[in-house]
């Protein structure tokens, strides 16, 4: 069996752009409140950070989605430059036969 990479480039493209857009931009975190007891009331000062840190998530989660597109979109662009290089080499030795 040769090998080879079989990749509907088109199909991949509007993947990713469907993926990429379902992607959250912010996702909000809200601290419960009305400690009542000692417990919950620590339970809630050891949760007070975490809104910022969700904050931060959502640039790492940006970024992240980001990257991973441009990865996509480079790997479609060298596979379909391929297709082309290799499509464009059979034909010139097609023709020389």
């Amino acid at each position: 069996m040769p090998d080879e990479v079989s990749l509907e480039t088109e199909g991949l493209r509007a993947t990713m752009a469907v993926w990429r857009a379902s992607v959250p931009k912010a996702v909000p975190y809200v601290l419960p409140s009305g400690a009542d007891d000692a417990a919950t009331a620590a339970v809630l000062a050891a949760m007070v950070h975490w809104p910022g840190e969700h904050a931060r998530m959502v640039a790492d989660r940006e970024a992240a989605a980001s990257a991973l597109h441009a990865a996509t979109r480079a790997t479609t662009g060298i596979l379909t430059a391929a297709d082309d290089q290799g499509a464009a080499g059979v034909t010139a030795v097609s023709k020389e036969t």
